[in-house]
């Protein structure tokens, strides 16, 4: 499988770029990390990358069909997890990935359903949470990191050919983090494509990346490659002493962060305090990218296929859905214990309402009857 973008941009409105062109030329089995400054505009890439965004100019392509052309060719082709939980707070584990499972495969037997679900808690590690409600952010059991894989599992339990996540180690624990990232490295042995926002990436976590894309101010892309070259890269550009070096010669740590503290470093003033002007200016950054990287990699041709990637990915008949929807709403109700006395207060008082009238209106009729 190919993932091709062309000259890609892509704007809100007339007269401004919110991502500016740039090329990208990938075949599966790959992670993909991508960083960037604050509110450089990572999600609204990711988003036109997965075709939730039409852009301004330029094509995405999977094996030379356009992904916002061509939609109902390549339903179930790609999967997207948005940084925002996907789950049914009231149902538990098991019932949110059944449920999912039968608004994907709508040619599955109940067995086969089963299955699939079964063998999502086991490679997720959610088999000890399968019986668990899922609650909401601020009231639940399932820790953080259960969480996210769950919100995972929900998207690859489709298997999808190219994955997109947005910030999956966002708020977890640095033990929770790096199964977060092992879980989506082990996509890639299945032969995904997997493009995750990242967030602060450890030195281990940086070192599963196969790529890196780093973003600048205005939607400027300004580094793709492999992640080891990067600091080597924004060190040479910047003219640092030690730009040979990338690695920590003692423990063999790549210091990650300081990426962005050399795209985003400051002019130093007279006295000595920091401006806010900056050393190379994002449009800096972008030109050398259009240079040294993103010349060559539009240049790269990889072999062509037209076959579309396959799926099992189905969705049931419009009331094939609303059955499941009913049955599902029912137990998320049934399971709201608080929803449940609110409605049994409400039909009491409701019954009880009449009574009370009728008495007021007719304080004599029942002595006369």
């Amino acid at each position: 499988m190919y993932f091709k973008v062309e000259d890609l941009e892509f704007s809100y409105g007339a007269g401004s770029n919110n991502i500016h062109k740039f090329n990208l030329n990938e075949a599966s089995g790959q992670l993909i990390g991508i960083i960037g400054v604050s509110g450089c505009g990572k999600s609204t890439l990711l988003n036109v990358l997965n075709g939730n965004l039409t852009p301004k100019g330029g094509k995405v392509s999977i094996n030379g069909y356009d992904i916002h052309k061509e939609k109902e060719l390549l339903k179930g082709v790609i999967g997207y997890v948005p940084q925002d939980d996907m789950l049914i707070k009231e149902l538990t584990v098991y019932q949110n990935l059944y449920y999912n499972a039968r608004l994907s495969f709508r040619y599955y037997t109940e067995n086969m359903i089963n299955k699939v679900v079964e063998d999502a808690l086991v490679n997720f590690d959610l088999l000890e949470a399968r019986d668990l409600p899922v609650g909401n952010t601020q009231n639940t059991i399932l820790s953080g990191g259960q969480r996210k894989r769950l919100n995972i599992a929900l998207e690859l339990m489709r298997e999808p050919a190219v994955l997109f996540v947005d910030e999956p180690t966002s708020g977890l624990s640095s033990s929770d983090t790096e199964k977060a990232m092992s879980l989506l490295k082990r996509q890639t042995f299945k032969g995904k494509l997997v493009l995750a926002i990242l967030h602060q990436p450890s030195s281990d976590i940086f070192k599963l990346l196969d790529k890196l894309m780093v973003m600048d101010q205005g939607g400027r892309v300004i580094f793709y490659g492999n992640p080891v070259d990067a600091l080597l890269y924004f060190k040479e550009a910047s003219q640092f002493v030690d730009a040979q070096e990338s690695e920590c010669i003692t423990c063999g740590n790549i210091n990650t962060d300081q990426i962005l503290r050399i795209v985003e470093a400051r002019v130093v003033d007279v006295n000595g305090r920091l401006t806010r002007k900056r050393k190379t200016s994002a449009q800096e950054w972008y030109d050398l990218y259009l240079e040294k990287i993103d010349s060559r990699t539009k240049r790269f041709n990889r072999p062509h296929t037209n076959e579309i990637p396959e799926s099992n990915f189905k969705v049931p008949s419009m009331l094939g859905q609303m059955a499941v929807f009913i049955k599902r709403d029912i137990f998320a109700k049934i399971a709201n214990k608080q929803y449940l006395l609110l409605k049994l207060v409400h039909c009491a008082v409701a019954g009880f309402n009449p009574c009370i009238f009728y008495q007021a209106l007719y304080p004599n009729r029942r002595r006369e009857l």
